[in-house]
């Protein structure tokens, strides 16, 4: 406490003083440095190379796109057992 018994205001951040110029110089870097991860992100490639892929296997041709393997089973299914027995 002050030697007046009274507690001092605390002092905001103002525009003109040294410290909130760098606080704002900051901030303004971390700002561009996000734009510039979102830039990247979006030239990636990512979301291109995922249409480009749906684009060949939708309009593929002749063997273009790997064929289905066979859904068929070599094993045949085990037969059921009477429920009476």
């Amino acid at each position: 406490m002050n030697p007046d018994g009274m507690k001092k205001k605390r002092k905001d951040l103002d525009g003109r003083t040294k410290s909130y110029k760098s606080h704002r110089s900051k901030l303004e870097a971390n700002r561009l440095a996000r734009i510039a991860r979102a830039e990247n992100r979006r030239k990636s490639g990512f979301v291109e190379g995922i249409k480009n892929r749906i684009k060949e296997f939708a309009f593929g041709g002749y063997n273009k796109t790997q064929p289905v393997a066979d859904m068929r089973t070599d094993v045949p299914k085990k037969k059921k057992k009477n429920a009476k027995n």
